[in-house]
């Protein structure tokens, strides 16, 4: 037993002071003195992986010396892994593990702000998301988290503006509408966002009011709305210079007005006794045939003649009234 226990403890020192041959040869003898003994059997399993474990302490020592820290992990994992039992080594690892974090969390956070300052957004969001995978509630992250937020705001705000402005370009006012909206609702106070709006908006409407004339550009003959597509006009020619299609539509509508403001010849024919006025314009008496001039409408030609029936006809006189005549005569007795 005094034998045992001598060569088991010297085994157990060649071990400890990773003496292979010593503690390889001193269990060996322990073994053939208590052959089933348990403790023996577990040193001499762990004895047994020293080869190995040896070579990777040694490159971990190697590597703790360069100040390798990462390669001083590695090979302590592979020890730990082949022999779980050693304690300063886990103790060691446990160390490094949370120098690595701490270096490795650092340098996340450092090209994170990095990439903000070259207004690298995916660039930042990696890192930032690495450096929560490292530490998950660190101040730092709230710092880079903010820079990164206030920095997609302004770039989604850039290319909103860009967006607007290409769609001026294009004279595309439907997208610029859209696309300056979503610039005001990213910066509500950007003053060009805001100004970009308002001006698409109010040239958006102005092309509506005058595509409601050019479809009908008989309405023109009311005074009313010839009165309003006048006021369009002038509230809308201060953006005429910004838009072709708006300009081109200004255009077509003068000439629709400068006709519907024109007077055209309209040919009156009677019998010469029948007494002819125009309702809510003049007289004409009584003719056999005359040239008046009406401006394009609609008009209620009225006849009267003693003894004979009152006539109402209605006339409308075209934009082009070229031609454009009227036969009223009371024949129709009392």
């Amino acid at each position: 037993d005094a034998n045992f226990k001598t060569h088991l403890n010297t085994a157990v020192s060649g071990f400890e002071t990773n003496q292979y041959e010593l503690a390889i040869t001193e269990i060996d003898k322990a073994l053939l003195m208590s052959p089933n003994h348990p403790f023996a059997h577990g040193y001499r399993a762990r004895i047994e992986l020293m080869p190995k474990v040896l070579s990777y302490l040694d490159k971990s020592y190697k590597a703790r010396a360069e100040n390798d820290f990462r390669s001083e992990r590695f090979n302590l994992e592979k020890v730990i892994r082949l022999d779980p039992a050693r304690k300063d080594e886990k103790l060691r690892l446990d160390l490094l593990k949370r120098k690595i974090a701490e270096e490795d969390f650092a340098i996340f956070i450092s090209k994170g702000l990095q990439a903000v300052d070259q207004r690298d957004v995916g660039a930042a969001k990696i890192n930032l998301k690495k450096a929560q995978g490292v530490f998950s509630s660190r101040v730092e992250l709230s710092l880079l988290k903010k820079n990164i937020e206030r920095l997609d705001r302004e770039m989604s705000l850039a290319r909103a503006l860009s967006d607007a402005n290409q769609a001026v370009l294009k004279d595309d006012w439907g997208s610029a509408y859209q696309a300056f909206s979503k610039a005001k609702s990213i910066d509500p106070n950007n003053s060009e966002a805001l100004q970009g709006e308002r001006t698409a908006s109010e040239l958006l409407a102005g092309r509506k009011g005058l595509d409601s004339f050019l479809k009908q550009p008989s309405r023109l003959s009311s005074t009313a709305v010839l009165a309003a597509s006048q006021r369009l006009l002038e509230n809308i020619k201060h953006l005429i210079g910004l838009s072709p299609i708006l300009k081109s539509q200004s255009e077509q509508l003068s000439k629709f007005i400068s006709k519907a403001t024109t007077p055209v010849e309209v040919v009156i024919k009677s019998d010469g006794k029948t007494e002819i006025t125009v309702r809510k314009v003049g007289i004409v008496g009584k003719t056999h045939i005359k040239t008046i001039n009406l401006r394009p409408g609609d008009y209620t030609f009225e006849g009267k003649r003693a003894g004979y029936k009152s006539k109402l006809v209605n006339l409308r006189v075209p934009f082009d009234g070229a031609g454009t005549e009227i036969r009223i005569v009371c024949d129709e007795q009392i």
